[in-house]
């Protein structure tokens, strides 16, 4: 597969993004999600997360 992907993190309350990571196509999902739910969790403190089933291993 070529190209990339965007995996943007949204603020219900807000509606602004507050991450966004870009990957390579080929790289899976899952592997991706813990890295950005610690580089949200470390700057915003959320009590909860909400992720599509491909991010979750």
């Amino acid at each position: 597969m070529v190209g990339y992907k965007l995996h943007p993190a949204i603020d219900t309350k807000s509606r602004f993004s507050i991450a966004i990571k870009v990957i390579p196509a080929h790289v899976n999902d899952g592997d991706e999600g813990p890295t950005l739910m610690k580089r949200i969790f470390e700057r915003f403190k959320p009590r909860f997360f909400m992720l599509d089933a491909a991010m979750s291993n």
